[in-house]
């Protein structure tokens, strides 16, 4: 019996103006590990950077050109936990969490209603999806976790023993 790999997607936020776009890896190990992000008034523009140690990867640059250039990587052995957004008709911010409690810039500017996605306990992020157009007009995370067969549990996340 083999792992298989749960996914799921965050709740969007801002609306849908602009263009669609969805970007993920397909990998059963990816986590984010960096964000890349033009801002002002608005978030302008995201990437985002994963990698599991051995390859990485970035997704394209979604939404426009504006802002100034701003980025936070997550710390080594530290992971993602939550995403704080501002939005309304676009995403005006968005700041980011880790579990061991460090956190980004805010990412863009005070307008619209505040909320917090929290990642559950288990899954990463995989990628992003959303509207761009002059700005990120709406925008959600695409989350992964990795699901044993019972009987198997992780030891590490490259050791798997067998319970007998």
């Amino acid at each position: 019996r083999q792992a298989q790999v749960s996914e799921k997607d965050t709740e969007t936020h801002g609306q849908g103006g602009g263009s669609p776009f969805s970007w993920k890896v397909a990998t059963a190990t990816q986590d984010i590990k960096e964000i890349m992000v033009k801002c002002g008034t608005y978030l302008d523009q995201i990437q985002i950077m994963l990698s599991d140690g051995v390859k990485t990867y970035y997704s394209p640059t979604f939404g426009g050109g504006g802002g100034g250039s701003k980025s936070f990587t997550i710390p080594s052995k530290d992971r993602l936990h939550q995403i704080g957004f501002r939005s309304g008709k676009y995403v005006d911010s968005i700041q980011l969490y880790t579990e061991k409690g460090v956190k980004s810039d805010r990412f863009g500017g005070t307008g619209g209603g505040a909320s917090m996605v929290t990642i559950p306990d288990g899954y990463r992020v995989i990628g992003i999806f959303g509207n761009g157009g002059k700005y990120v007009d709406k925008l959600g995370f695409h989350l992964a976790k990795t699901v044993y067969p019972s009987g198997v549990e992780t030891v590490e996340e490259t050791e798997l023993i067998l319970i007998e």
